[in-house]
Parts: C-alpha cells; structure tokens; sequence
C-alpha cells in the first residue's frame, strides 16, 4: 500500500521531475526495433514467461507486478528499446492502472541496479510451468525441462507447435 500511495505524494512535492525526468531526455540508450517491439507486444517474444503475460494483459487487463518487472526489464534493460512505448502500451491494458505508479513503476525498473533475466525468473517461480500452460495452452504437453530451455528446444517443437515458430528473442545469457 504504500508503495501505492507513495508515489502521488512524491509526485505531489516534485512535479516537475515526474514529467522531466532525466530518462525522458537521455535518447541515445535506446534502440529503435520495431520487430522486437512488436515481439513483446503481441507476445510472440518466444520466451514462454513473458509471452503468457502478455497474453493474460490482453485477455483480463491484469499483469502480476513480478511479470510487470520481467517484461520491462527484459524491454528496456535487456533489448534496450525505449521504455516510455511500453508505459504508454501498459497504460491503455492495465484494469488497475494508475498514472502515477505506473509510470515510477516503470521508472524504476529501468533504472534499478539488476536486472531481472526473464529465464531464471521463469523456473524460480514457475517451475511446474502451470501459469505458462495456462496462457500458452500449444505448451500443454511440453515437458516443463523444455520449456525453461525454450531457448534450445523450440526447434524441436516447431512441426507441432504453432508457438514454437517464434525463436527467442533472447536466450539464457543476459550480456548485464
């Protein structure tokens, strides 16, 4: 709660490093890539954690603040693309969306100081897969073993599995 609260009330007493903070100015971290861009937005990522979030967004508005974390991170820290397209993309998803906590939410994740790798995430905390095959339901009789290796074995699956055609974006090794 008062992560919730807080923020208005920081907002409140410091307005205008809310609209110009220093990470609307800074432009040359970001990468321009609209094919990834539109990877996560669909959630076609190939990387099964962040694809059934994103998929649970579109179906019911709601993303786990976790998977909120996982999926800018993996937007804005990993694949360097501008953060500020995907406040605005959660903005017009979110049934439990606020300007405010929203946007520091996400102010936060690009700048906090490690970076969450969406694989080791994945098996920590969905390790039987049950949230994934919910979302994914092509996943459904994947071993959870290849799932967490999505990375190594989509190929084997890409026959069978509409799913699998999508390569992760990234694999297992995070360059940070």
């Amino acid at each position: 709660m008062l992560f919730r609260s807080g923020f208005p009330v920081t907002i409140y007493t410091h307005k205008t490093k809310f609209y110009n903070h220093p990470l609307n100015q800074y432009k040359g971290r970001w990468t321009n890539n609209p094919s990834q861009t539109q990877a996560i937005l669909k959630g076609e990522t190939g990387i099964p954690i962040v694809d059934a979030a994103v998929r649970q967004l579109h179906t019911t508005g709601y993303m786990h603040n976790r998977l909120r974390m996982v999926t800018c991170m993996l937007a804005s820290r990993i694949l360097n693309l501008d953060w500020r397209i995907f406040e605005r993309w959660f903005a017009t998803k979110l049934i439990d969306y606020y300007p405010v906590v929203n946007r520091h939410s996400w102010e936060w994740s690009v700048t906090y100081r490690f970076t969450l790798n969406p694989w080791v995430q994945q098996e920590k905390f969905d390790k039987d897969t049950e949230f994934i095959k919910h979302w994914i339901p092509e996943l459904k009789d994947v071993p959870p073993a290849h799932i967490h290796r999505w990375y190594e074995f989509h190929k084997n699956y890409k026959s069978t599995i509409p799913y699998a055609t999508h390569a992760p974006i990234q694999g297992r090794k995070i360059a940070k």
